[in-house]
């Protein structure tokens, strides 16, 4: 088995339709809602103002002001989302990166729901996909280090930091700080952790079959 660079993963063949369609949608919704602000509370959860679209919307809202914060916001969470979303498809395949989004989403959801503040709004945001994937990608790094010595996950997370280090302007932000964002991206970490885990014999298979 040759050694795996990061580049052999990405060059995989395999097109990341996941990762391309929640990038759009981030791009789109946050987009149209910056233009026309008219439209955000459409699209964020809010008790008072409730629709059901807007439980697969929140995901791809982000906070609304200062409106500025908004494009930042965007701009790192799609820093992460592209290249670990990718990486994730790549690795572990579309059906399950789509598992995972599927299944984040309705963690966060629970944490609006078990944490609501007073009816106050709820613009998710992707971020607690981005943890999710970057979690599932870093383990399949250590996977790969162990199997075959690749050192991949040393450049991960050189630039997992990079991204964390820009989104502290953002989290630390107090017009942009909610509990439940923290919290949601907490889950995101559990959740693509115990996905990279129960997905091992995936991997293993990938591994062979891909990259011998």
């Amino acid at each position: 088995m040759n050694i795996l660079r990061l580049s052999d993963i990405y060059k995989k063949k395999g097109f990341p339709l996941v990762t391309l369609i929640l990038t759009i949608l981030c791009l789109v919704v946050s987009i149209a809602t910056y233009l026309y602000p008219i439209i955000y509370h459409f699209l964020t959860l809010c008790e008072n103002h409730f629709k059901s679209w807007q439980l697969i919307s929140c995901l791809f809202v982000h906070n609304e002001s200062p409106r500025p914060l908004l494009l930042i916001q965007l701009f790192v969470n799609l820093l992460g989302l592209i290249p670990f979303g990718i990486f994730t498809e790549k690795i572990l395949g579309k059906l399950r990166a789509l598992c995972i989004f599927v299944i984040e989403w309705l963690v966060t959801l629970g944490v609006y729901f078990i944490f609501q503040q007073d009816s106050s709004v709820f613009a998710a945001g992707i971020s607690s996909v981005v943890y999710a994937y970057a979690t599932v990608s870093f383990i399949c790094c250590i996977i790969i280090w162990r199997v075959q010595g690749s050192q991949i996950w040393k450049q991960l997370l050189t630039y997992f930091f990079i991204v964390e280090f820009l989104s502290l302007f953002t989290i630390l932000n107090p017009f942009l700080f909610d509990q439940r964002n923290v919290l949601a991206n907490f889950s995101g970490i559990v959740v693509g952790g115990l996905f990279a885990f129960f997905s091992k014999k995936k991997l293993h298979s990938n591994l062979r079959k891909d990259f011998t």
